[in-house]
């Protein structure tokens, strides 16, 4: 059986826990949506039709004050920016300048990344699976599927842990389940163990340099 090497790989969605595995790793390509919440896999589209600008720069959005219990359990920055499309910045400051340039870097280089994806079959995605993800049913699912690139759909590592769906099993061929209540955040060692029960799972390998090992 042949083995697909994996090179690099940068997040989809729909929280940070695929960001944090992959950089810790030593795979992550930064991408826009590292660091938002519930940017489910059907609000991809924003990302590969690059209307996800459009939806962070050019449309109103709503500001709140993040609670206590954000602030110290979930590091949610002081406040919560909400937009039109259902996702949210939480860890960041939205109004901070330096911050919108470089998400409009992350967005530009995504389209650069997203082009390669279509020739260089070592160039990968991985989404991590949000509450949301749960209701997704058959039909909703089909929908979700002609949505997405072919090369996304093909190469797409999904992570089981803040919720579960065995349909992302039945439309994706990388899809593993994982215990949130068991994850620390941070870790390397941990990362690798993570992607190394993809390796085990499936016919793929992941290419890390000896000085990421």
């Amino acid at each position: 059986m042949e083995i697909r090497e994996i090179k690099k790989v940068i997040c989809i969605g729909a929280n940070c826990i695929a960001a944090d595995i992959t950089h810790f790793a030593g795979l992550r390509i930064p991408g826009p949506v590292d660091n938002f919440s519930s940017f489910n896999i059907w609000k991809s589209y924003l990302l590969f039709s690059g209307k996800i600008k459009k939806s962070l720069f050019y449309e109103d959005y709503e500001v709140r004050p993040s609670s206590e219990q954000e602030i110290i359990k979930h590091y949610y920055w002081d406040k919560v920016f909400s937009f039109n499309h259902g996702f949210y910045i939480v860890h960041n400051n939205f109004e901070n300048p330096e911050y919108q340039k470089a998400l409009k870097n992350r967005i530009k280089f995504f389209k650069y990344y997203s082009d390669l994806a279509k020739k260089d079959d070592s160039l990968w995605f991985i989404y991590s699976l949000d509450k949301e993800d749960e209701k997704i049913d058959e039909k909703f699912m089909n929908q979700i599927i002609k949505s997405l690139p072919d090369y996304c759909q093909k190469r797409l590592l999904c992570i089981g842990m803040r919720a579960k769906n065995l349909l992302f099993k039945k439309y994706f061929k990388y899809y593993c389940e994982f215990n949130e209540d068991d994850y620390k955040w941070h870790d390397k060692e941990q990362a690798e163990k993570i992607l190394n029960k993809y390796e085990k799972e499936f016919a793929i390998r992941f290419l890390l340099s000896e000085k990421q090992k």
